[in-house]
């Protein structure tokens, strides 16, 4: 699998786990929305995007020499736009909840997520807020951890 296909992998299960909490989604929705909605999008927005969202990125990290697992550096940023960060911050704290400390599986490997840290961005216009959170996750391949299990 490569760097890119193992990122994309990552994101698209990341966004699996969080489109599949009521309790994310019901934070999510706006008053003109019936259900709230995931709008999950890889690095950019599109042009003019429906308030909140997430961008997200990541990226491999060059394999050690001292063990065989691949590291991936994924950056999630949650954007909102209100006079308050209030809504934004209930986002961040939601999405810790459910990713940090979490397995992700994919079909060649398995993962788990820690939360590296966030930070505040400068902001492009009033009441546009963005806070971009970072993770770490070590992947461990799929077939060695059925090894691991078989031999109990």
């Amino acid at each position: 699998m490569s760097d890119r296909d193992t990122v994309k992998a990552v994101i698209e299960e990341v966004g699996a786990l969080l489109a599949a909490d009521d309790d994310l989604l019901a934070i999510l929705k706006n008053a003109d929305e019936v259900v709230g909605v995931l709008r999950y999008h890889y690095v950019w927005a599109p042009p003019d995007p429906t308030f909140p969202y997430m961008t997200v990125d990541g990226t491999v990290r060059p394999l050690r020499t001292e063990d065989a697992y691949q590291e991936i550096d994924l950056r999630l940023d949650v954007w909102d736009c209100d006079p308050s960060a209030a809504r934004l911050f209930e986002i961040r704290k939601r999405v810790q909840g459910l990713l940090n400390r979490r397995v992700v599986e994919c079909d060649e490997f398995y993962g788990r997520l820690f939360f590296a840290g966030d930070f505040d961005l400068s902001q492009p216009e009033a009441e546009v807020w963005r806070r971009s959170t970072s993770w770490t996750m070590r992947l461990y391949p799929s077939a060695e951890v059925a090894d691991m299990k078989a031999r109990g």
